[in-house]
């Protein structure tokens, strides 16, 4: 994985996985009620070579 920007808001901390080449087709995984971002790592680190994944 490339980096992990994160901020912190009223409510907490946020952060996005970002991975992949920055000038690839971009890909943004958007994960359900009860996930985080963490449950797309398989696909994330699968496509990666290929794809800017982004995953918040």
């Amino acid at each position: 994985m490339d980096r992990t920007p994160s901020s912190t808001t009223g409510d907490g901390m946020r952060g996005v996985d970002v991975a992949g080449p920055p000038d690839a087709p971009a890909l943004v995984f958007v994960h359900g009620a009860m996930f985080t971002r963490k449950m797309w790592a398989p696909q994330r680190d699968a496509l990666a070579d290929e794809y800017r994944v982004v995953a918040p």
